[in-house]
């Protein structure tokens, strides 16, 4: 394991697309209600459940990197 490097991280600046919210979103049933997380490791989580169903769904959102 000699081939590993040190490194201390940092705050990164990073840009959310607005067209893969409103994708997701429109990917979500009609008629319930939709919950927007924001995290640090996560960026961005849109979750929604069935509705008349058991269980959810859930759109996990990437940041695009900077060039």
């Amino acid at each position: 394991m000699s081939d590993l490097i040190a490194f201390d991280p940092a705050d990164a600046e990073v840009k959310l697309d607005s067209s893969l919210v409103k994708s997701a979103h429109a990917g979500l049933p009609d008629g319930t209600n939709r919950v927007l997380r924001v995290g640090d490791e996560v960026p961005l989580v849109l979750k929604s459940e069935f509705p008349d169903a058991d269980g959810a769904m859930q759109f996990v959102i990437a940041p695009k990197l900077p060039n």
